[in-house]
């Protein structure tokens, strides 16, 4: 999720589900509608008001129809709370649900009002696990996918201990082969 300051104004954006795009701004969630070039459209998350916003480029996100609905604050900070541990997952090596307690346990400390409405761990878990494992390189399926050169590709006495296959890549030396 990425979140801005500007002008008073504080607002975020962020990805769910797939490709579906939310912006978070003045306590309201909307829906990415459509994008024409540079300019984003946004429309109420909930379809049936008519709030609306656009963004011209990199510029921040300005509301032109106006809900006729209350804000739902708790519902924005939750989804805050969401995306702040998304990316501390992404940047931590830690375990996931380590992470998870820690978050929630500051969560407890610093904004005790939220805590009922953030999701528990079995609910999010999917998601979560996700964000991590987006900060994982892909899986080498060849051995042009690994990249070993150099003394990597060599033992300590400078024999060759790559070798190529057309399946599996082979890590040995002749000795051990033998």
């Amino acid at each position: 999720m990425t979140w801005r300051h500007i002008h008073g104004q504080n607002f975020g954006t962020s990805t769910i589900r797939r490709d579906q795009h939310v912006l978070l701004l003045d306590a309201f969630r909307y829906a990415q509608d459509k994008i024409f070039n540079t300019t984003i459209y946004w429309k109420c998350e909930n379809r049936l008001y008519p709030g609306r916003a656009i963004q011209y480029g990199s510029n921040p996100p300005s509301m032109k129809k106006p809900h006729n609905h209350d804000a739902i604050e708790m519902k924005c900070k939750v989804e805050e709370f969401k995306m702040s541990l998304k990316r501390h997952i992404e940047d931590s090596p830690q375990r996931v649900k380590k992470i998870y307690r820690e978050k929630l346990i500051s969560l407890y400390t610093t904004a005790p009002q939220l805590a009922p409405f953030t999701p528990m761990f079995h609910e999010i878990k999917n998601s979560l696990y996700k964000a991590r494992n987006t900060s994982y390189p892909p899986t080498p399926r060849t051995i042009d996918d690994v990249n070993v050169e150099g003394v990597w590709s060599k033992t300590l006495n400078g024999e060759q201990f790559v070798f190529n296959n057309s399946k599996h890549p082979i890590f040995e030396t002749l000795k051990s082969l033998k």
